[in-house]
């Protein structure tokens, strides 16, 4: 070891004597290499439990994503097929309500003819084109004559059940949109038991408000059809009532009447007359009674 140190100091000596730098000397020191194993064992230590924790956040993240799920997946849901259906009927123009103009329309095509066959998806029957009819021949005698009914004597029957008619189409259809609306529901209820994340959740829930509002609306169609119903019946006796004041009026007969019945009206609970007759009925006679003849004395 003496030896080595001074072949050392030598080779250093005249390095110098040379006028060279010095070789550079490692020197190991014990304790700066134990100092520096320990900080090398600390880091990896700490660099370990950061890994640890960047892994456990990925897979929280993970799941997060997993129970958000993916909106642009969440496809082929059972309930859009029945609300694009259902949309596409009620652009149709054929079905569901009618409009003002059209019932209008319906109303002036009317012949009469049409109580003739079944009618209101079979809840009125028809009365046939033609009637059997009894009159006298040539000889006198009773026979049974097969005549053609006029038509124009049932327009308004004809058209009032036509709206009938119209009711029970709307009743009909709509009978069917809550059957396919229903089915869709409870096949959407299903699904979001299932849904596992919540873009599917959200879906289905939009869904299942959606086919709801649709199924109110089915029903609201049953109940406009049936006020349709009783808003026009009003408007034929309107109708009716106009006419026969407009006919009335041609005739001294029938103004008469209309005043009578103008005064029924605006006073519908009348009383007696000083003469104990009411304002209408057959009138008191105006001719004197008649003195009683006495018969002549029969002279015996």
């Amino acid at each position: 070891m003496k030896t080595l140190t001074v072949l050392l100091t030598l080779a250093l000596t005249a390095a110098i004597c040379r006028g060279q730098e010095p070789a550079p000397v490692i020197v190991f020191d014990p304790q700066l290499s134990s100092l520096t194993t320990a900080n090398h064992a600390e880091t990896k230590a700490a660099l370990d439990q950061l890994l640890q924790k960047a892994d456990q956040q990925l897979k929280d993240l993970d799941e997060q994503l997993k129970r958000m799920g993916d909106y642009t997946k969440v496809n082929n849901l059972k309930g859009t097929a029945a609300i694009s259906k259902d949309i596409s009927n009620s652009l149709d123009p054929n079905l569901g309500l009618k409009s003002t103009a059209d019932l209008v329309r319906e109303k002036d095509a009317i012949t009469g003819a049409e109580v003739f066959t079944d009618s209101a998806s079979g809840m009125i029957k028809g009365v046939g084109a033609t009637a059997q009819k009894t009159v006298r021949n040539a000889q006198g005698q009773l026979v049974n004559q097969t005549v053609n009914r006029d038509p124009n004597k049932f327009k308004e029957e004809a058209r009032t059940i036509s709206q009938i008619d119209d009711y029970y189409r709307v009743r009909d259809e709509a009978l069917a949109r809550q059957a396919a609306l229903e089915q869709a529901l409870l096949e959407t209820h299903q699904q979001l038991d299932a849904a596992e994340d919540d873009a599917s959740v959200q879906k289905l829930s939009a869904l299942t408000a959606t086919l709801n509002a649709k199924l109110i609306a089915s029903r609201l169609d049953v109940a406009n059809a049936n006020n349709d119903v009783a808003v026009f019946e009003k408007a034929n006796q309107a109708q009716m009532m106009i006419d026969a004041k407009a006919k009335g009026e041609a005739t001294t007969v029938g103004q008469d009447l209309m005043n009578r019945i103008n005064a029924m009206r605006n006073n519908p609970s009348p009383r007696a007359g000083p003469s104990g007759r009411l304002p209408w009925g057959p009138r008191p006679s105006t001719t004197p009674p008649t003195a009683p003849v006495t018969p002549p004395a029969v002279v015996p």
